[in-house]
């Protein structure tokens, strides 16, 4: 019993820290909705001369905002108040729900509005120039990588949506003798019923306890609740998967943003292997209904489609990765994370395409929404670039200059230009705006009138290529250089690094591969089809300094 109580307290103290660290978490986005993108969007609003933000959107995109921001703010002071210096398991939190009961309202315009402002970010998207600038306030708030644009004009809906489920599992861990169990119930309540007045956090909300049930089916579960990366199960059911030799039945369910795969309690064989090798799921097979409690799988593992790539096998396909065997109604699934290839099967040809237009529809789904920062870089640059251009132009800085008797036309000071973005708010600093330059120079949009420098703050002159006629758009180097980014974010980020560091006849190497193990690890990653092509490859990123 004492072991039970202890228990109980422990779990009811990392709750309430849950609650508390997600609010602060949140009050964190919400200053950079107001302070980073509502300041800066609102700035080019006002600006008459600037195009790219037409009247009215600020209000349109982010609604009542700051309004929801002043309300968490006094509810965190609250929390912390009542939970801080530590937090134990005696803390009591409920009354800080009830305190703001009619606060919570601040919730309904924003909530009713977001249907508008999802359309109007899709509609300024389309411009190369505000994905420029979403990318830029992405950048001011440490945010790269991390959400996209679409994710932060969702947060407000789904922290609303996850009250309700936070202090329902508070609820189950407050026994009925404490101090906190009544005003628990309450805010509880509460929370249930604030969601319920509003369509779409209603909507949420039913979807989000469905993947909280869900998730509760399935034990030893590991990584992020499903709540805290994904909104909707898309589809399940159950799979033969092929990996390093095991073949194995799974139940595998798909998410938006995420792919799970579990093993069945108590699960019978279901495979039907031939005296050829043969793979091939049988149709159906009766089991007897378990008399165990919700679990129902064992977690196996996770993907993020992100980092999956889908190929389809012929009937009839034997190749290293199938483990021997002839397969049939198949397909190959890479964890680029892991760098590993595994091997799913259907029970049928239908089965098998309704898995494969699932998996289509939520990538298109989820690149139709993708973030700002995942774009090609060289792509965003060009388009600020561009419009910092024009600006200069239409104010009158770029003009004819003279350096030792030499007059050279259209070009700017370095340093001029620094103090200009930072003026402007192009960036938050002078170090910013020198980065910002250099990126300029290096996507070809800027240079030295002389091409001897790089950029710098100080009084060196340099010229928009626009104005000279060397511009030239992205062309065969720049696609070069932005694939070998791409390469070597992927070596990188690589469950077990190829790039390492080698001792070789008597020295050391720091974060070096083998060019043979590039060749193999590309052909194998499918960016070059044959052996002289990747070499070429490779000659080309050692040629332009990659």
């Amino acid at each position: 019993m004492a072991e039970q109580m202890e228990k109980t307290k422990r779990m009811r103290s990392y709750v309430l820290k849950e609650i508390l660290k997600t609010e602060q978490d949140y009050v964190e986005t919400l200053k950079f909705l107001c302070s980073v993108f509502m300041e800066r969007l609102q700035n080019r609003e006002d600006d008459e001369n600037d195009k790219l933000i037409p009247q009215g959107s600020v209000l349109l995109l982010l609604s009542n905002v700051e309004d929801l921001y002043k309300f968490h703010r006094e509810l965190l002071t609250t929390m912390e108040e009542a939970l801080n210096p530590e937090v134990t398991y005696d803390k009591k939190i409920g009354a800080a729900f009830l305190k703001y009961k009619s606060s919570f309202e601040v919730y309904a315009p924003y909530c009713s509005n977001h249907e508008r402002a999802q359309k109007k970010l899709n509609e300024l998207t389309e411009n190369p120039e505000f994905q420029g600038f979403i990318l830029g306030c992405l950048l001011l708030g440490n945010y790269v990588n991390d959400v996209s644009m679409e994710g932060f004009l969702l947060t407000p809906i789904q922290r609303i949506c996850k009250y309700p489920l936070l202090l329902r599992e508070l609820f189950k861990k407050t026994p009925p003798d404490h101090p906190d169990y009544p005003h628990v119930e309450q805010a509880l309540n509460l929370m249930k019923e604030v969601c319920s007045n509003v369509n779409e956090t209603k909507r949420q909300l039913e979807q989000l306890e469905k993947l909280e049930d869900l998730q509760s089916t399935i034990a030893s579960w590991e990584g992020a609740n499903l709540t805290d990366t994904c909104t909707r199960l898309i589809k399940q059911g159950s799979l033969i998967k092929i990996s390093a030799g095991n073949i194995q039945e799974r139940q595998f369910f798909l998410f938006d943003h995420l792919l799970v795969y579990a093993k069945k309690i108590n699960a019978l064989p279901r495979l039907d292997t031939s005296k050829t090798g043969t793979l091939q799921r049988t149709k159906k097979l009766k089991r007897k209904k378990s008399s165990m409690d919700q679990r129902k799988w064992i977690f196996k593992g996770r993907i993020s489609t992100e980092l999956m790539e889908i190929e389809n096998l012929d009937d009839g396909t034997s190749d290293f990765h199938c483990g021997g065997y002839t397969v049939n109604n198949g397909w190959k699934v890479l964890n680029a994370a892991k760098n590993k290839w595994f091997v799913l099967l259907a029970k049928d040809k239908e089965e098998k395409e309704a898995w494969l237009n699932e998996f289509v529809l939520e990538r298109e789904k989820r690149k139709s929404k993708v973030s700002m920062d995942q774009r090609d870089s060289i792509d965003v640059i060009h388009g600020r670039g561009r419009r910092i251009y024009y600006k200069l132009t239409h104010q009158g800085l770029i003009k004819d200059r003279k350096s030792k008797m030499r007059t050279h036309p259209k070009s700017l000071l370095g340093n001029e230009l620094v103090q200009w973005l930072v003026d402007n708010k192009e960036a938050m600093s002078a170090d910013e705006a020198v980065m910002l330059g250099q990126a300029l120079l290096d996507c070809g949009i800027i240079h030295h009138v002389q091409d001897r420098h790089h950029f710098r703050n100080e009084a060196i002159l340099f010229r928009f290529r626009y104005d000279d006629g060397t511009f030239k758009p992205r062309g065969e180097s720049q696609d070069l250089v932005a694939k070998g980014l791409r390469i070597y974010c992927r070596v990188h980020a690589m469950f077990q690094p190829i790039v390492r560091d080698k001792d070789r006849n008597f020295r050391s190497y720091k974060q070096v591969i083998e060019a043979r193990k590039l060749i193999d690890w590309l052909l194998d990653q499918g960016d070059c089809q044959s052996r002289e092509e990747t070499c070429n490859l490779g000659q080309s990123l050692c040629e332009n300094g990659i």
